[in-house]
């Protein structure tokens, strides 16, 4: 296990933080090489001197100077601290990410004059979005047109994907007040429409705003350490600029863009482009029906198809066949997993240490595809005693009494074990099957539950007849044909049917209007007798 640990610091949730579009004006003569020399700056006159405040002036100063060294290019030591979870009391985790992303360059001179740029873009792609159409539109445009290349048709369309991403984001982790506050939510729904202006092809997929939120989160709290300091010392104009609260919105951008061309892969869907108000709508000119051409593979299914069956099988092979009995196939659970990189399973400060690891392992964020092993292997023995709906329970709502260093240390040791050692298993408690962390999920609001796991379900479910029933019902959910997972295999007991192209799009989970629609008349057959304890069956974001 893990050896080295930082005690972990409070962060203050917001208070007020201006927010102000555009670039400030920069003083371009600043030194930018002081910061080598030292990065604060003590004034002659400081109005408490206490140990205490001297001792967190001094980890500041002494963490920065860490951070920004030049003897590092390789940043061998800055990705040591984040897999072995360092960086969870860190002051500058924002920049350490900033740097294991690359959207900072080994070279830290370069870093003020490509944080500029940044910063710039940013602010040139929301002023172009959020022109008025009355002083650019020509004579012969108008409101009602409905041409492609009519301004005022894309002013519209325009409206009507923020008012998509904005329903998304007042539920963003509702149990937490920082997304609660109006300034938040109003630049995160300004960041995800840019980035679906900038980026038509994957436009705004539900689930991509889990992604923006706790970058959000990690921005406010080094900006809140910065202050604190500023509150005892002057800080150097290099860490003032790179830290500065009023371009929190242009940051996260910059970050948001770096992770997503990441994870893209997750999201992309093969066949289908999105409308210009953000809506995947099913292709229906699919060659599949004819039998003469195969349908793409699902971008998402197919890693989930690769990680069962060359890291999972070989990992622990009795796991892997339980789940093949039970029919459970992996992107019924793992496409939430991927696409919101553990967003869900996680309370939020277990969530960033997480990332920590993954952003440090790789830009490509290969330890992912290892997490998803771990994070089975954890709860091995509860999948191994449970049914179906058992099973399904566990991991549609993964336990948060799980270790997230085991998780770490596990996904580290699969994918390099000759580097990293087998950790111990951890002596779980009782896993819960009612909250995660301990508590209520914080992507519901209070006082909503979810059925089944929402209660405490015993190891063997009792075979009454409407148990059976259920159960049965729920299995037939989960067996699709080997096309709808995107693999060539055949499980046991089921089918390899031809079945018609609108339910190999069910796999994408929650974006597609015929996923959403397909997977709402199989709940409204079955949830009128058995209740709302479907629910844990489908992927639900």
């Amino acid at each position: 296990m893990l050896n080295e640990k930082d005690e972990t610091r409070d962060c203050n949730l917001p208070g007020k933080i201006e927010n102000q579009q555009g670039i400030r004006t920069l003083n371009e003569d600043e030194d930018e090489h002081t910061a080598e020399r030292s990065s604060i700056s003590t004034p002659e006159k400081i109005t408490c001197d206490s140990p205490e405040r001297n001792a967190s002036v001094h980890k500041y100063e002494e963490e920065w100077a860490q951070l920004y060294r030049r003897d590092d290019p390789d940043l061998g030591e800055l990705r040591r601290r984040a897999v072995l979870g360092n960086l969870r009391a860190s002051r500058f985790r924002s920049v350490c990410w900033r740097c294991l992303l690359g959207v900072f360059s080994p070279d830290t001179t370069q870093w003020l004059s490509q944080l500029r740029q940044q910063r710039h873009h940013y602010a040139e792609v929301l002023k172009e979005l959020s022109l008025d159409p009355w002083h650019r539109s020509q004579p012969e445009d108008n409101p009602l047109s409905q041409k492609a290349e009519s301004i005022w048709h894309q002013y519209f369309c325009d409206k009507e994907l923020q008012a998509v991403i904005r329903q998304d984001v007042i539920r963003t982790f509702p149990g937490v007040d920082f997304f609660r506050k109006e300034m938040i939510q109003d630049a995160m729904v300004n960041i995800l429409f840019c980035y679906a202006r900038e980026n038509p092809a994957m436009c705004y997929r539900q689930g991509m705003h889990e992604i923006l939120a706790p970058l959000l989160f990690v921005l406010h709290c080094d900006h809140q350490a910065l202050l604190h300091t500023r509150e005892q010392v002057t800080v150097s104009g290099v860490t003032a600029e790179v830290l500065d609260p009023t371009f929190i919105q242009e940051d996260a951008y910059t970050i948001f863009c770096r992770i997503m061309c990441g994870i893209e892969s997750c999201y992309r869907i093969n066949d289908l482009t999105p409308t210009p108000t953000g809506y995947f709508p099913a292709n229906i000119q699919s060659p599949f029906g004819n039998g003469s051409q195969n349908q793409s593979e699902n971008e998402v299914v197919a890693q989930l198809n690769w990680i069962r069956d060359n890291l999972l099988a070989p990992a622990d092979p009795q796991l892997y066949e339980h789940l093949q009995q039970l029919d459970i196939p992996l992107p019924l659970f793992g496409i939430r997993w991927l696409r919101l990189l553990f967003g869900r399973e996680f309370p939020l400060q277990d969530l960033l240490v997480l990332w920590d690891a993954i952003f440090a392992e790789g830009e490509n964020f290969e330890l992912v595809n290892y997490i998803v092993v771990a994070m089975l292997i954890a709860i091995k023995y509860q999948l191994l005693n449970g049914d179906y709906t058992t099973c399904m329970t566990y991991l549609m709502r993964y336990p948060g009494a799980v270790d997230i260093t085991y998780i770490i240390e596990h996904a580290l040791f699969l994918r390099d074990p000759q580097k990293y050692c087998l950790p111990a298993m951890t002596s779980f408690p009782k896993l819960p099957m009612v909250t995660v962390g301990g508590r209520t999920d914080l992507n519901r609001a209070a006082g909503q539950h979810t059925g089944v796991a929402d209660k405490e379900l015993p190891k063997k479910v009792s075979q009454t007849s409407q148990g059976a029933s259920l159960s049965g019902r729920l299995k037939k959910l989960s067996k699709r044909p080997d096309h709808w997972l995107g693999g060539k295999h055949t499980q046991k007991g089921g089918t390899t049917g031809g079945r018609s192209d609108a339910d190999a799009t069910i796999v994408d989970g929650y974006t597609l209007d015929v996923c959403n629609h397909l997977v709402s008349c199989h709940i409204m057959a079955i949830t009128s007798q058995a209740g709302p304890e479907i629910s844990i069956c489908v992927p639900r974001f």
